[in-house]
Formats: C-alpha cells, structure tokens, sequence
C-alpha cells in the first residue's frame, strides 16, 4: 500500500481548515508557521514575532502532519 503526506490545520479562531497533499516536513513546517502567523495578525493585529502570541494562537489550532494511505 503506497502513502502520502498530507498536512491538515484547524483554526478555530479563524474557522479555517488548511489542507495540503504530497508535500515535504520543510514544506508542512512552512505552511503551518504561515497560518499561525495569519492567526497572530487577525487575532492580535501584530505582525512581530512574539512567542507568546504565538502560543496563545497555537492553543486554537489543530495541527496534523502525517501520511495517509492511498486507495
């Protein structure tokens, strides 16, 4: 049975869902830091990086990175 990385993310803030195929951990890595970057700017209005913020934001999504199986 052959795999595929799949990438979901869940904000819950933002009521988005973000879904990506077949991509690398670079790339996943990529993909989630930009969508917690979004959440830190609609959320909080800043645009520096903070951790804090970026834990408060973290706290309201849903990150899953792994492979599932092709049919």
């Amino acid at each position: 049975m052959k795999h595929m990385p799949v990438l979901f993310i869940y904000d819950a803030f933002c009521d988005e869902i973000y879904c990506a195929t077949n991509i690398s951990g670079s790339d996943a890595l990529e993909i989630a830091m930009s969508a917690i970057e979004e959440n830190v700017e609609k959320r909080f209005h800043c645009r520096k990086f903070d951790t804090k913020l970026y834990k408060d934001a973290l706290e309201d999504m849903i990150i899953y990175y792994n492979y599932a199986p092709l049919l």
